[in-house]
């Protein structure tokens, strides 16, 4: 084997290492939790409304720094937003795109 040979099976990642280890269903389960709860949250009007951490801690009976992590986890996969503005952070719910 050619070295140019060996260095491109070396530069390929293979589907077992690509994304790191998986996450533990709990904390999986504990995303989808804080999702399911963020876009229940709604005004008389039906549209999304933001909460803190706190607040979704207090209602899921998690500690805060879970919700947060999750909030991250969240953000990053454009589920959620975060509002910052007098004083507190919102964290909203994205509304789901609707397929035909």
């Amino acid at each position: 084997m050619t070295e140019p040979e060996q260095a491109e099976q070396i530069a390929e990642p293979t589907a077992s290492n690509r994304h790191g280890r998986p996450r533990p269903t709990e904390v999986v389960d504990r995303d989808q939790r804080v999702l399911t709860h963020m876009l229940a949250q709604r005004d008389e009007a039906g549209a999304i409304v933001g909460q803190t951490r706190e607040q979704v801690a207090t209602a899921l009976g998690l500690e805060g720094k879970q919700v947060y992590l999750s909030f991250y986890r969240l953000k990053r996969d454009g589920m959620i937003t975060k509002n910052v503005g007098a004083g507190s952070q919102l964290w909203r719910a994205v509304e789901p795109a609707v397929t035909a």
